[in-house]
């Protein structure tokens, strides 16, 4: 792991400093290895994300870019992303950020993994406040 090739957030970066040591490069990396699927969870898509936006969310993400294979199409009143994934935990995040203006529809899991945060989130509200 100490040697695997990894994706940083440049925001989390605090600090860095120039070291005596030289690096090299893995002769497999590849760059499209890494772009794959959204996120930084490289490696094969394990499936296509199928999300429905509304409102304000379908004007902000049919102008944004998330991945080089993401498809957006413009529907009456919502817009339907469809992009490759390889991991859930990314997806989900941005998925929620949206929160009742994005919708999942495809696939399966996915839909039931937002619906038990939803669930979860919808506990938290139901318990009276400390």
């Amino acid at each position: 792991m100490r040697n695997d090739t990894r994706l940083f957030h440049v925001a989390r970066i605090n600090s860095s400093e120039l070291g005596s040591s030289h690096y090299a490069q893995n002769a497999t990396f590849s760059l499209d290895d890494l772009d794959r699927s959204f996120g930084i969870f490289s490696g094969n898509p394990a499936y296509t994300a199928v999300i429905s936006f509304s409102g304000s969310a379908a004007d902000l993400v049919k102008n944004q870019y998330w991945h080089r294979d993401q498809l957006i199409s413009q529907k009456k009143d919502h817009v339907v992303m469809s992009l490759p994934v390889s991991d859930d935990r990314e997806i989900m995040m941005k998925i929620l950020q949206f929160g009742a203006q994005a919708k999942v529809l495809e696939p399966a899991h996915l839909v039931e993994k937002i619906e038990r945060e939803a669930a979860a989130m919808s506990t938290l509200y139901d318990q009276p406040s400390h």
